[in-house]
């Protein structure tokens, strides 16, 4: 089957990239940026390219409900993390200036520019990484932002990484990516560049599955001095497999084991990607398979990754066989495996079994999480019986575990009155948790 995919492929222009091995991008290189003037900013050298996209989809309902990766960044988020409980009142202040500056800029951006020029504020890196957050969906303001910031009449500011990465994310996650690919230039000629500078585009390219540029974009760390690295080579997999392009990751993994031998971990972003992103159990089985055939190791994250997709396709005999054979096999489960083979459990009605296994998890001292809780619950509100799950939830409370919003949204969908609603919202507020609205309107 796969050499008839190969085959029907190489015959495909788009895929010539993947047969070749540590080559030069055609990427252009970015044009050269000249700075400014001090008494002002440059106009935006705005990229031509669509403004809008919806990078990704979630996988909502079962298929995710026992993954351990509930609040995982999705890994092309690049702001940093908030930085508002530790900001002073005064750059509090300074922030809301500066969000007002550009409120109405795609109205009027010669009046945004104006202001900010005129508001006084004297940017720090703590103060541009929190206004770029807070930006993020509005790439136009933000980067009048950061040109005003870097380029403005300000003593003792200079871009950082930490900045120029915000930006460029910003600006490939709205498809602006020759604006992006202009800042990197910059970067390039402060010695800033450095290889998560590129996974970052490598990460947005993949979103909007250009996989060619893509896969460009990992060999132009030979242009900025870098020699790609199997790390490097992981992250351009898992961005790969992150974002749906499964066949063209595994391609790419059989196209250059010369340059990257084969190991376990590459052979595992790809059945993840077969498995928990695309959860398609006839290829997940058939690169098992493979993996089979060619000698690769399966560890426990191998085992993980099948016997969750064989439990999110509700396959009970198959995830309790694997798991036998995962024990005689001398693979010990961790608490990914356990939160899968008990959510099959629970799913498949058998929820003895389910909470057996929770004690053996315990005494094997894996310690339960939300999502173990969480597979429980789950389906014992699809099966509607709501007194059994709130004993688990107060239990989850006991037990110090706090509820995600998964753990909520599963009552959400079948409680019986208003009251009951507002009770649960008032509880999600007061815990930290915010509502999928979608979900309880």
């Amino acid at each position: 089957m796969f050499s008839r995919i190969l085959r029907r492929t190489s015959r495909n222009p788009f895929f010539s990239i993947l047969h070749r091995s540590h080559l030069l991008p055609s990427i252009p290189p970015p044009p050269p940026i000249t700075p400014p003037p001090v008494n002002h900013f440059p106009s935006i050298p705005f990229s031509s390219s669509s403004s809008s996209y919806n990078s990704s989809t979630n996988l909502h309902g079962d298929a995710d409900l026992h993954s351990d990766t509930e609040g995982v960044d999705n890994g092309d988020h690049v702001d940093p993390q908030s930085t508002a409980h530790q900001l002073d009142d005064e750059m509090l202040r300074d922030v809301a200036v500066i969000i007002t500056s550009v409120a109405d800029f795609s109205t009027d951006a010669a009046a945004a520019k104006r202001r900010l020029e005129q508001c006084g504020v004297v940017p720090s890196p703590e103060l541009v990484a929190e206004v770029l957050s807070r930006l993020r969906n509005d790439w136009a303001a933000a980067f009048t932002f950061f040109l005003w910031a870097g380029y403005g009449s300000h003593q003792g500011y200079a871009h950082s990484v930490r900045e120029y990465h915000c930006m460029i994310a910003i600006l490939a996650k709205m498809r602006r990516f020759d604006t992006a690919w202009t800042l990197v230039g910059e970067m390039k000629g402060s010695s800033l560049v450095t290889h998560q500078t590129l996974m970052i585009l490598i990460r947005r390219y993949a979103a909007v599955h250009d996989v060619a540029k893509a896969i460009d974009t990992f060999y132009a760390l030979k242009r900025f001095g870098f020699s790609p690295s199997i790390e490097d080579f992981h992250g351009l997999l898992s961005a790969l497999c992150r974002y749906k392009n499964v066949e063209d990751a595994e391609h790419l993994l059989l196209c250059n084991e010369k340059a990257f031998p084969f190991d376990t971990k590459s052979f595992n972003i790809i059945l993840n990607g077969w498995c928990s992103v695309l959860v398609h159990l006839r290829e997940a089985k058939r690169f098992w398979k493979d993996m089979d055939r060619r000698g690769i190791a399966k560890d426990v994250v191998s085992y993980g990754s099948m016997i969750s997709c064989y439990s999110k396709a509700g396959n009970l005999n198959d995830v309790l066989k694997l798991f036998d054979r995962m024990k005689v096999a001398g693979v010990l489960p961790d608490r990914k495996v356990y939160n899968a083979v008990i959510y099959a459990l629970a799913k498949g009605k058998c929820m003895d079994e389910a909470k057996r296994l929770v004690k053996t998890m315990e005494e094997k001292c894996v310690s339960p999480n939300a999502v173990t809780f969480n597979s429980l619950i789950r389906p014992l509100c699809k099966a509607r019986r709501i007194d059994d799950a709130r004993l688990l939830f107060d239990e989850m409370w006991q037990r110090g575990i706090s509820a995600s919003i998964r753990t909520y949204h599963s009552f959400f969908d079948v409680l019986r009155t208003e009251d009951e609603v507002f009770k649960l919202l008032d509880r999600m507020k007061r815990t930290g948790c915010q509502p999928v609205l979608d979900r309880i309107t």
